[in-house]
């Protein structure tokens, strides 16, 4: 028997990317998933594939656009099966021509995504936790990001929504967990390769064991490039080579005041503590 038998799984916006590795990984653990799609022919040509896969599938309409989706998809799905046991919420956009600084990004335009953002998360998890709770319990996936962590030189709007969900998913995890809801809300940031990539058992899925790394140097220390005149307290790079200077991890605000080739703080940043190390020798 599958993970998932018997199980029904919701999934926003999963025609591509990560919602539809989700979605596959849940039909491939058995769980009936519905795919909430604004183009439903398109949705439906994925759920014919699941299901000649072997899987169950089906369609129920989303449209960012249309408010009223948001939970009505949860109530479509609740008039077909009758329960719902999963739901993840992989909605979330942003527009890089008008989500800028604080200054210069319009306001219209800030509110309007933390506003589509939020809600899409918002709306469709406080029509699912009562039909959760009713069945003894359920799980909810909020699909967050690093851009909600780390403060950035751009994507304003984009990032406070992300926090926002990021809180919003411990409030419901708090709130309910006695009644058997979980929510959890995993931080992606790396879409080099296809999200179908981090899911195991799916072609071209990465392999399971890290590739071997190189050793540290002596005491765990990271070093970097010592350049002329170079004195302590500079930022550096991870991905300079070595040198021989010992470095320790940069404070978030201390990140902030490196720029790398006019175009500010990278963003996202990588690993635990971004890209950034302090020179400390």
């Amino acid at each position: 028997m599958k993970e998932l038998e018997n199980k029904v799984a919701l999934v926003s916006s999963s025609t591509r990317g990560i919602g539809l590795a989700c979605a596959k990984a849940l039909a491939a653990q058995g769980a009936a998933v519905y795919l909430g799609v604004r183009r439903l022919e398109a949705g439906q040509q994925i759920a014919d594939e699941l299901i000649a896969a072997g899987g169950r599938a089906g369609v129920v309409f989303f449209d960012a656009s249309r408010e009223e989706s948001f939970s009505g998809m949860v109530d479509e799905v609740a008039a077909k099966e009758g329960r719902l046991d999963i739901l993840v919420n992989n909605f979330g956009s942003t527009d890089v021509k008008t989500d800028l600084d604080v200054v210069n990004g319009p306001s219209e335009d800030f509110f309007r995504i933390v506003n589509t953002n939020l809600k899409s998360v918002y709306l469709p998890s406080k029509a699912a936790v009562p039909l959760m709770a009713k069945n003894g319990g359920g799980s909810i996936i909020n699909i967050g990001s690093v851009g909600g962590l780390y403060p950035d030189l751009s994507r304003t709007a984009y990032g406070v929504s992300k926090a926002a969900i990021h809180f919003l998913t411990k409030d419901i995890a708090v709130q309910y967990a006695r009644q058997g809801v979980r929510c959890n809300a995993p931080r992606l940031h790396r879409h080099r390769r296809r999200a179908e990539q981090h899911v195991p058992g799916l072609p071209g899925a990465l392999p399971e064991k890290r590739p071997p790394q190189p050793p540290r140097p002596p005491g765990g220390h990271r070093r970097c490039r010592r350049l002329p005149g170079q004195r302590p307290g500079r930022l550096h790079h991870r991905r300079d080579p070595a040198c021989g200077r010992r470095l320790r991890p940069a404070h978030p605000a201390v990140r902030l005041l490196y720029e790398r080739g006019g175009q500010g703080l990278i963003s996202p940043p990588e690993g635990p503590s971004g890209p950034f190390l302090l020179c400390v020798a």
